[in-house]
């Protein structure tokens, strides 16, 4: 009986830790959706939907949504860039850690104050000082008093968690 505990303990452990390791995907931005989503494609064509994890972005008829957009593209148009993920969305998007070189993208739209950190999904203390330090330095969307979040805007405008693509 202990072998076969043993055994099958063996089998199930690489289950158990895969949910855990980051898949990696390397490719080049092809379009920016919006404040918080891009796609990808990688040297193969394939193309990736990817939702940048741990942000949310205003939506893109929200005050500020053009601005978290524009900022979006500077950093990213036409980059190459690293994804690290480990799970998707409701909608099939890579929930994703985009890097462009050793610049964490994710961090880079908070740090500038072009979206929130998603704390709802997300328990990254990096990223909770990040969004504390913009607001406290009024930049971009915390220039105003008072942001509505994109949570608050989805839920009282009765809109989608996802842009449409065009």
């Amino acid at each position: 009986m202990k072998a076969l505990c043993s055994v099958l303990f063996l089998l199930a452990f690489p289950l158990l830790t895969m949910a855990d390791v980051d898949e990696t995907v390397e490719g080049k931005v092809t379009r920016i959706i919006d404040g918080d989503s891009i796609l990808v494609t990688d040297a193969k064509s394939v193309e990736y939907e990817v939702q940048l994890e741990g942000i949310d972005a205003p939506e893109l008829k929200q005050e500020f949504g053009k601005e978290s957009t524009e900022g979006l593209t500077k950093l990213l148009k036409d980059k190459s860039v690293r994804l690290t993920w480990k799970s998707k969305d409701k909608f099939d998007r890579l929930l994703a850690q985009v890097y462009d070189g050793d610049k964490h993208i994710n961090m880079e739209m908070i740090k500038t104050g072009m979206a929130w950190h998603f704390k709802r999904y997300n328990k990254d203390e990096s990223l909770a000082k990040a969004e504390t330090q913009a607001k406290d330095a009024k930049k971009g969307l915390w220039a105003k008093e008072s942001p509505m979040a994109p949570w608050d805007y989805r839920k009282e405008t009765n809109s989608p968690d996802k842009p449409l693509k065009k």
